[in-house]
């Protein structure tokens, strides 16, 4: 027998060591409920459960923002709740208002509490917050911002989102056509070359004393001045001219009067001396007519009314009038009469195809080629005259009735539906080429109104661009600014100007993936709740029922919607958005959720401790833990044979 290794104790030693590691495995397993508590116990495996509890972490936050995101929108809703009511009140306070049993005490009580809940609705606007974060001032819309040559449109403030906006991004703009400013002539009835301190008697050419009274209408509002008309006396022209410029000073209309002592319209072609009334706005949303009696004996002066006429979409001058077709012009299609001073009538079809060749052969068969029709380049526009020398007037209808000069372009004196064709002017409006940020084109027009297509002519020469898709007297047009509304001035504008108009989203960003980019990014952009925003106040920036006229205006009709249907409109279209968004949060909610769930299963089959398994484990392991003790136990108890070896026979 061998003894200097204790071979079998080692063995044993060696095996307890290995089961009570095992077992401290085992243990750290069933106390901590994980299979992989460090690198060593599975790496592969720690690698994946580490990604996996990384990525579930990043969802349990993206879960936290569209919970916040829901609380949000629900903020709004509310809020905006409480303004559609206020609106609702406001209109029937509007409806009683125009009544005719009303007294005005009773209007201005109702006065009194629109004016106040006017202020309550301003401060839910200016109050409406979510953890410090506006929610109905703009502030979570889209933002534009304009920069180019052309000075007067830099001030943001004239540009406004209108709706969602189809591209964002830089729009590039350039002036093809200027817009022209309204103007009505009241011509004299001499030949002669006047100054303004000649009488209103020289000027009329009066055969006794009297007076004019010339009403003027402009936009809509209309003044009426009364001039001395008297045999060296009465009133000068310049007196005359400053009493018409007073009246439309203070009946707030934006237009000015001035003489001219020969040639007031330069087409007139009678030398004829006259007075101009010229509208400060420009673009054919604009238009002046002057109406006049007198009592002074002797002729008429003439009033020539301002009216829209053919539009052009390009400033070129076309010397080729057979290849300018329809599609080149912004007049109505469908079918005129017109009939000469002799009552001889043709019928003469603007269609899509049309030429202005097709156009002006067809007014030139009038009356046997009385009548005649010129296109002047230099102008562009179609000048009219009736040679026929009949004693009627020169009429244009539609052929089934109805006003149609601004439509072809006449201008004239107009009574009923009959215009004298003696002239011809025009309003023009600008004429944009805008190219989007993915390079498509379109021509637009300021002040356009077409309810067919999706242009928004708006008052005061703003300007809203076609979207995709959009027709135009039966030409689809693309690109543009859907959404965007900005304004041109009449001060600083020249042809070819260039700018451009940037688009950029301001709204709010949840972040709702655990991945980064645009795609984990959930945008909420309310709109404007602004009582300037929302088209509840009038021109002048009030809402005023304290009349009965007033209050009837105020509630509109089939082709003008009140103001408060257009603003509660506007704030329901707002708040059926923040509804949305609502909904499409929680959607987000139970799919995060849902992940979330599913992640955590796949990372605790990876990481986490199978108890059925791991207890059979572990006590098997006990048992070899005993084993393993009993065995080096016996081992040493081996060995200690040898001493019977050693021990002295007796």
């Amino acid at each position: 027998m061998r003894i200097s290794t204790n071979i079998p104790g080692m063995i044993s030693r060696r095996n307890l060591s290995n089961i009570n590691n095992q077992l401290k495995t085992s243990i750290e397993r069933l106390s901590s409920g994980f299979r992989i508590n460090s690198a060593a116990d599975d790496p592969q495996g720690l690698a994946i459960s580490q990604r996996l509890r990384t990525v579930i972490s990043s969802y349990e936050k993206n879960l936290e923002n569209t919970q916040g995101g829901i609380t949000m929108m629900q903020t709004a809703d509310g809020n905006m709740d409480s303004l559609s009511t206020i609106i609702s009140r406001i209109r029937d306070l509007t409806v009683l208002s125009a009544s005719g049993d009303k007294t005005d005490e009773d209007r201005y009580m109702y006065q009194v509490e629109v004016n106040t809940l006017m202020e309550e609705y301003t401060s839910i606007v200016t109050n409406s917050e979510y953890n410090g974060i506006k929610l109905l001032d703009g502030s979570l819309g889209m933002a534009a911002s304009v920069a180019g040559d052309i000075d007067n449109i830099a001030d943001d403030s004239k540009i406004t989102i209108n709706g969602d906006v189809i591209q964002t991004g830089q729009y590039d703009i350039e002036v093809k056509r200027m817009a022209d400013k309204a103007t009505a002539y009241l011509h004299g009835d001499t030949a002669a070359v006047l100054t303004d301190a000649n009488k209103m008697y020289e000027f009329v050419d009066a055969v006794g004393n009297g007076s004019l009274s010339l009403t003027i209408n402009v936009n809509g509002t209309a003044t009426s001045v009364i001039g001395d008309v008297e045999d060296g006396a009465g009133d000068t022209i310049s007196e005359f001219v400053s009493k018409i410029n007073d009246a439309l000073t203070d009946a707030g209309i934006e237009a000015s009067a001035q003489f001219a002592g020969a040639d007031i319209e330069p087409i007139a072609g009678n030398n004829q001396p006259g007075i101009s009334i010229t509208s400060d706005k420009y673009g054919s949303d604009s238009s002046i007519t002057l109406s006049f009696t007198q009592n002074y004996g002797g002729p008429d002066p003439t009033a020539i009314n301002s009216t829209p006429d053919i539009a052009l979409t390009t400033v070129a001058n076309e010397s080729d009038l057979s290849a300018t077709t329809k599609t080149d012009l912004e007049i109505t299609l469908g079918d005129f009469v017109i009939t000469d001073r002799n009552d001889t009538s043709e019928t003469i079809t603007v269609g899509v195809n049309e030429t202005i060749s097709d156009i002006l052969a067809n007014i030139n068969a009038v009356g046997g080629a009385a009548v005649t029709g010129v296109f002047n380049v230099g102008e562009q526009r179609i000048e009219i005259m009736d040679a026929s020398g009949g004693i009627g007037t020169l009429k244009i209808e539609e052929s089934g009735g109805g006003n149609t000069a601004g439509d072809l372009g006449i201008l004239g004196e107009a009574t009923g539906n009959e215009i004298t064709g003696k002239s011809l002017s025009r309003t023009r409006d600008f004429v944009l080429e805008v190219t989007a940020p993915d390079s498509s084109t379109a021509t637009v027009l300021g002040n356009y109104k077409d309810s067919d297509t999706n242009f928004d002519g708006l008052k005061n020469l703003d300007v809203a661009i076609a979207d995709s898709g959009s027709v135009l007297d039966g030409t689809q047009v693309s690109g543009g600014i859907a959404g965007v509304t900005f304004a041109l001035e009449e001060s600083g504008i020249a042809l070819n100007n260039q700018f451009s108009i940037l688009v950029q989203g301001s709204e709010l960003e949840l972040e709702v993936a655990p991945v980064g980019g645009a795609d984990a990014r959930f945008g909420i952009s309310l709109g404007n709740m602004k009582l300037s925003e929302i088209g509840l106040l009038d021109d002048s920036g009030n809402y005023d029922i304290s009349s009965q006229p007033n209050a009837q205006l105020l509630l509109g009709d089939d082709d003008n919607p009140a103001n408060a249907d257009t603003a509660l409109n506007k704030v329901l279209l707002n708040r059926a958005k923040a509804g949305a968004y609502q909904n499409a949060l929680t959607g987000l909610t139970t799919m995060i959720s849902d992940t979330i769930t599913t992640l955590s299963a796949a990372d605790t089959r990876i990481s986490g401790t199978d108890y059925a398994a791991e207890t059979m484990r572990f006590t098997t392991l006990q048992i070899m833990q005993q084993g393993a003790i009993y065995g080096l136990t016996q081992s040493s108890v081996n060995q200690s044979y040898v001493l019977d070896l050693l021990t002295p026979l007796e």
